[in-house]
């Protein structure tokens, strides 16, 4: 990852997390919500794009979000993908049914998979969880051994991002865990699941037509719309 790169990671690192894009914070899992938030009100002056109509995803649920100020999506897959010879859009997909497949089946806050410690400035070692490795290689058509080792290189590309972004403004994550908990009323240890799972997360398409699935699947599992997830997520931004 270029400085280029990282400086942009390190101005969105306080929106954290927003609805609808790929990675956040450079790569991270924040789309940028503030859009989302922004879709809240009815502000004409704001220089946020107002909800588009909603769109069919690939996962069956939509996205009806703006694309994120608060992501850079592009860069840990894209770095992944030519190290391995994979074409992007594969890696994205099979990224985004891999997290699909997680928010569903684990639990409230990852206790339902198992994986591989990290220390990260979020625990992705739930992505190393041998049920969602194989889905993983289903989706790119490669063995599972590779598959994990594709797994791994993406977890050190987010692992990369965090730990540089935190280094640059301490506490942020913790900051924006905080706040999801207090704003969606749920416990610490779910706000950190959700922050993992959304954190440096892909997306399918272009503005306006992106798709997001991760990003819905998270929302339909607290029971709350996008947007309210968005303006949680997005909260730290201006607070």
């Amino acid at each position: 990852m270029g400085r280029a790169d990282l400086g942009v990671r390190a101005a969105v690192v306080p929106l954290l997390l927003g609805a609808a894009a790929a990675g956040v914070l450079a790569c991270q899992h924040s789309a940028t919500s503030g859009a989302a938030a922004a879709t809240a009100t009815s502000t004409a002056a704001t220089a946020t794009p107002t909800t588009p109509a909603a769109t069919p995803t690939a996962a069956g649920a939509q996205s009806a979000l703006p694309l994120p100020t608060a992501t850079v999506p592009h860069e840990a897959t894209a770095e992944v993908a030519e190290k391995f010879g994979l074409p992007k859009v594969r890696l994205d997909e099979a990224v985004i049914a891999a997290r699909v497949a997680m928010v569903r089946t684990g639990g409230d806050h990852g206790e339902r998979l198992n994986g591989e410690p990290d220390t990260g400035p979020l625990d992705q070692g739930k992505h190393l969880d041998p049920v969602v490795i194989t889905g993983f290689a289903a989706k790119l058509g490669v063995p599972p051994d590779r598959a994990a080792a594709i797994m791994r290189a993406l977890m050190a590309e987010w692992n990369e991002y965090d730990g540089q972004a935190e280094q640059l403004r301490p506490g942020a994550y913790a900051k924006a865990i905080a706040a999801d908990a207090r704003l969606l009323k749920i416990s610490t240890d779910r706000a950190a699941w959700i922050e993992s799972l959304l954190i440096s997360r892909p997306v399918l398409g272009t503005w306006p037509a992106v798709q997001d699935p991760i990003f819905a699947a998270v929302a339909a599992s607290l029971h709350v719309t996008q947007k309210v997830l968005a303006a949680a997520v997005d909260y730290t931004k201006t607070h």
